[in-house]
């Protein structure tokens, strides 16, 4: 029935879309493709013209196999609606799976504005350190991106972890000072607070040369000692 309307009129709305989802149940997916970008040529720029083109490369990706052909579509779509989210988020997806980690950090750093909440953007910072640490060795950007994520959470252990050691590695010995620091200031169990203040001695009597701020951070570490030695013998 479809069909038959769709000879009559190619352009009729009604049947193109149902003609997509019939093709879609019916397991015809490069139909499907087909009358969903015949859909998106007669509707006017804008959110429904987004999605049908999303829809369409999300089955050429998933049920042709064609990841490919998917990205330049999506492109081409972020392109044009730079602000839609669904296109952007599977652009992500396809670039992770095909190990376009340039491109990934680059869609990673368009979604950041357009997540909902402080949280799902401390998640976003957290994948985009990971990547640049992982696959694109690169310890400055992942220290950026987890110094963001800890802008918008204090709190996170995970980024506060991630950051020290992308400091170490980077061999930054005056910002993984500062930082270790501060973790000292979070710590509340008095063994993790004194084995906290000899890391930092180490680090200031190793790779800084500070001797006083060695000494300081020892004397710290052995009062810390004390404190717990005491609170045990009780």
């Amino acid at each position: 029935a479809y069909a038959r309307l769709l000879e009559r009129d190619g352009d009729d709305l009604g049947a193109l879309h149902a003609s997509a989802r019939a093709a879609e149940r019916a397991g015809q997916p490069a139909r499907a493709v087909e009358v969903l970008e015949k859909q998106a040529s007669l509707a006017a720029p804008g959110p429904r013209r987004a999605a049908l083109l999303h829809r369409a490369a999300t089955l050429t990706a998933d049920a042709l196999g064609d990841a490919s052909a998917a990205s330049r579509a999506l492109e081409a779509l972020v392109e044009q609606s730079p602000d839609h989210l669904p296109s952007l988020e599977t652009l992500a997806r396809l670039y992770a799976d095909g190990g376009q980690w340039d491109a990934l950090d680059r869609v990673y750093g368009r979604l950041l504005p357009l997540v909902g909440s402080a949280r799902e953007q401390v998640r976003l910072h957290l994948r985009r350190g990971d990547l640049r640490e992982t696959q694109l060795g690169d310890d400055g950007g992942a220290i950026d991106a987890y110094a963001e994520a800890l802008q918008l959470d204090p709190d996170c252990d995970a980024a506060r972890e991630a950051r020290i050691a992308a400091l170490a590695r980077a061999e930054r010995w005056s910002d993984l000072s500062a930082a270790l620091l501060e973790r000292i200031g979070r710590l509340t169990e008095a063994g993790e607070r004194a084995r906290a203040w000899t890391e930092l001695g180490e680090l200031r009597e190793e790779r800084q040369d500070d001797r006083d701020g060695a000494l300081e951070a020892y004397e710290r570490s052995e009062e810390r000692r004390c404190r717990e030695r005491v609170y045990l013998a009780v």
